[in-house]
């Protein structure tokens, strides 16, 4: 359409291409072309021009678009023979296989995010995780009980006034820090539920996360734990093993029905050589060492490493996920061992250190 200008009813009107040369040849008396509008009609006929034309080349990279994803990756576009490297920085988070998911809730030392820090720096001790792994810590919001219990206003108001603190002191630290989500609370979820809604937005965010470590706020690691070589061991093993617990105190005659150990042979080393915990074997001097785990019949909300999709459909089967989900996942893994069937439960070993939290007192 061509828009000018008319004496007489509206001052600016639309008219198709045809009227208007139709009026232009009689000239009527009344018309009066603006010469400045055929401009605009000619630069936008070249703009759909160029458009077209652009649109043949193919399309550009978009980061959202799995396709594009791969394409980048291989640093080939599909319909582009001069394409160049794309940095493998701007793709990283979406490439991560390991996720890892950390609860927290009030505890007497908060505001102060020491505790928690401690905890997160202690991951460095999983040995070829990825340093930019996804990374969401969940802030719990009190119990109903808390303010059935507690009588005293200013108590309330001083517990909830550090849990803010708290929560805002996590999210200035880890700003600038793409791969950390901290997630707060605005009911109280409990484990389950801060684990549920965690590993949603881990789905929404990094979708091709395979394995998932859930870890407590007060429960450190203190071994160096070969990561890779667990993960060589779930790939293995994909109908077998399908959470690994860490402990915090060796069980005595673990076991679960006619499940066996598993021994598997790991060639790559850490920074210094072999691990140093109760189930894996070898020297340093060995050219390779045999890293062990064992069946067992119970499942602790301690921290462990699991498969993605398989956590989260267990942790949903749960008649009610605003709970700890270790009472009724025992029960099951029990019952399951009883029947000489498993759960895919499988023991680490003495590698993790409880904080006890609800213990700490302000300096």
């Amino acid at each position: 359409p061509v828009q000018f200008h008319r004496h007489g009813g509206h001052p600016w009107m639309w008219y198709s291409q045809k009227d208007y040369f139709e009026m232009m040849n009689h000239k009527p008396n009344h018309v009066k072309t603006n010469v400045s509008m055929i401009f605009i009609v000619l630069a936008q006929s070249m703009m759909i021009l160029l458009l077209m034309i652009d649109s043949l080349r193919g399309p550009r990279y978009n980061f959202i678009d799995t396709n594009a994803i791969d394409a980048a990756q291989n640093c080939v576009h599909p319909k582009w023979n001069d394409a160049k490297v794309i940095p493998t920085s701007s793709i990283t988070s979406n490439t991560s296989l390991t996720a890892l998911i950390i609860t927290s809730s009030w505890i007497p030392t908060h505001p102060s995010t020491e505790m928690i820090e401690t905890v997160i720096n202690s991951t460095e001790r999983l040995k070829g995780l990825s340093p930019t792994a996804p990374t969401v810590i969940t802030i719990d919001d009190f119990h109903s009980d808390f303010f059935k219990e507690t009588k005293s206003t200013s108590e309330i108001d001083a517990k909830r006034k550090d849990l803010e603190e708290y929560s805002m002191n996590l999210l200035k630290k880890y700003a600038k820090s793409p791969n950390v989500h901290i997630l707060p609370g605005m009911d109280h979820l409990h484990i389950g539920g801060s684990v549920l809604k965690a590993m949603e937005l881990i789905e929404l965010l990094h979708p091709t996360v395979k394995y998932v470590y859930y870890i407590q706020h007060d429960f450190e690691f203190f071994e160096r734990i070969d990561h890779s070589a667990l993960i060589e061991v779930m790939e293995e093993y994909p109908n077998t093993v399908n959470l690994i617990r860490f402990l915090a105190r060796n069980e005595k005659n673990p076991k679960c029905g006619n499940a066996t150990k598993i021994f598997h042979t790991v060639r790559t080393f850490g920074d210094n050589g072999t691990i140093n915990n109760d189930v894996s074997r070898g020297s340093r001097s060995d050219s390779s060492r045999v890293l062990t785990l064992i069946p067992a019949e119970k499942y602790s909300d301690n921290n462990h490493l699991a498969r993605f999709q398989w956590y989260k459909e267990t942790i949903q089967s749960l008649i009610s996920v605003r709970r700890a989900p270790e009472f009724p996942l025992q029960k099951r893994a029990r019952q399951i061992c009883q029947k000489n069937e498993s759960m895919g439960i499988y023991l680490y070993g003495h590698s993790i250190r409880h904080l006890d939290g609800r213990n700490t007192l302000k300096a």
